[in-house]
């Protein structure tokens, strides 16, 4: 993890494709609540991922929303076992 002023970035983030994840966030302060949210929740590498860089930050985070869950990558279980509660406004199951 790298500090540029008030900017805190984790490395490993600068490698997604698309640019929009990237992760770049201003420090929280100690102690405030964050609610993750993002479109897709297939693995939950990206939440957990964002989730980890934000704990890093300072921040609490508990909770996750997401728009579409794709429950057979079992992503919200990974979430939760990361210690996030993961909440979809709807699941699209397999094929």
């Amino acid at each position: 993890m790298a500090h540029h002023e008030n900017l805190v970035y984790q490395g490993a983030l600068r490698d997604f494709k698309d640019a929009r994840r990237r992760a770049a966030i201003q420090a929280a302060k100690l102690g405030r609540s964050v609610l993750v949210v993002d479109d897709l929740l297939a693995t939950g590498g990206t939440a957990i991922a964002g989730a980890n860089l934000l704990r890093r930050a300072g921040a609490r985070v508990e909770h996750a929303m997401f728009v579409i869950d794709l429950p057979e990558l079992a992503g919200a279980q990974a979430l939760r076992d990361a210690g996030v509660t993961p909440n979809a406004l709807m699941e699209f199951a397999g094929h």
